[in-house]
């Protein structure tokens, strides 16, 4: 990654998980030849113009401005906005893995405590300490209690659907560790 000198001031001021961002960012690049130029204005000159960021093929070039005015709260929407996707993707496995159950063995007969669940605020708005909790108790959820109820191999496709759950828990845990 090569950043002029302003944007290197405004790389440092970026929280730790968006300059792990760029950092992976730049990896990828590297790993197809790529050189990763991060300037440090309002947009980079190509050619006889000026723009936010391109990639030159020929010159293997990705380019980006960072002296955006709002870039930090750009960046929090991007990952807000994968959070948000991820949280979906959460939610539609988990209705394929009720529709995949109740298809192969018809609808569960569930007692009045069984069809409820509780709904729990978190203790501190400011700190979301009860996402990292939720998180631990869905993953032991789906990885100890679900997984132990169809076993792969008289099941196999009702534990693809849980693998894939678990998978979305844990980018989602990954990403989460990056806010901090």
């Amino acid at each position: 990654m090569k950043l002029d000198s302003r944007a290197r001031k405004i790389f440092k001021k970026f929280p730790r998980d968006v300059r792990e961002y760029f950092e992976k960012l730049d990896q990828k690049c590297q790993k197809h030849g790529i050189l990763l130029k991060i300037g440090g204005g309002k947009a980079l000159n190509m050619g006889k113009s000026r723009c936010g960021g391109y990639f030159d093929e020929s010159e293997r070039v990705l380019a980006v401005a960072i002296g955006i005015k709002d870039i930090g709260k750009i960046l929090a929407l991007a990952e807000h906005e994968s959070l948000d996707k991820l949280f979906g993707e959460l939610v539609d496995n988990g209705d394929e893995l009720v529709e995949s159950v109740m298809g192969k063995y018809g609808r569960p007969e569930l007692t009045q405590e069984e069809a409820n669940f509780t709904l729990v605020n978190y203790e501190n708005p400011d700190s979301p300490d009860g996402l990292p909790r939720f998180l631990k108790n869905i993953d032991n959820c789906f990885r100890n209690e679900c997984a132990s109820l169809f076993p792969e191999d008289k099941d196999p496709e009702i534990h693809n659907l849980i693998q894939e759950i678990l998978g979305t828990i844990d980018k989602i845990s990954y990403l989460l560790t990056l806010q901090k």
